[in-house]
């Protein structure tokens, strides 16, 4: 008999078999749902099946959905961006690019091939890869934002000796600035 994995947040555990109304049934067979697995099961014990099942009664399409990605990785951050660069990719191909087609099934097929992996370590990695780049451009347009609201109120110059920035405040006239870092002092208009 196989183990199955509990579901997350079904209250179902990985257990091998389980006592059901004083009958006992391998998860599996609790799953089916079909009345040759049920015989015997009392009215309330029957109420007790995941998900509401009830004896005779087939899986619905959420739990077969549910039972099939039991393992596989599913989506994440990486997923999402390749589906919606594929999406776009479609879109563009519409207006002629046979190019912009060949490339969102290529980005659709790699994203559904990562969807349904059970290399969950692998796909993880290269979701934490990808998230650590997405960082890394959010952090420099977020730094160039700052410095944009920043323009208002102040004059960012550069230091001569080491390339310092240094944030000097507007409408002081000529003014002598020292560098913090090096020592060095130069005169700019403020």
């Amino acid at each position: 008999r196989k183990t199955y994995a509990g579901l997350q947040g079904g209250g179902l555990h990985s257990h091998v078999s389980r006592d059901v109304g004083g009958c006992r049934k391998t998860v599996q067979d609790m799953y089916r749902g079909m009345s040759e697995n049920c015989a015997g099961i009392s009215a309330d014990a029957a109420g007790r099946l995941p998900y509401g099942l009830k004896c005779g009664e087939a899986l619905g399409m959420r739990e077969r959905l549910q039972r099939f990605m039991w393992g596989r990785y599913g989506t994440d951050r990486l997923n999402q961006v390749l589906l919606i660069c594929a999406f776009l990719s479609l879109l563009i191909s519409f207006l002629g690019g046979w190019i912009f087609y060949l490339l969102a099934t290529v980005l659709m097929g790699y994203a559904y091939f990562r969807m349904f992996s059970r290399n969950v370590n692998k796909r993880s990695l290269e979701n934490q890869k990808y998230l650590k780049q997405e960082m890394k451009v959010r952090g420099f347009f977020g730094k160039m934002k700052r410095d944009m609201a920043q323009r208002k109120e102040y004059h960012i110059y550069k230091c001569p000796g080491c390339g310092q920035k240094l944030r000097v405040p507007r409408g002081k006239g000529r003014i002598a600035i020292s560098c913090r870092k090096c020592g060095n002092e130069f005169i700019k208009k403020s």
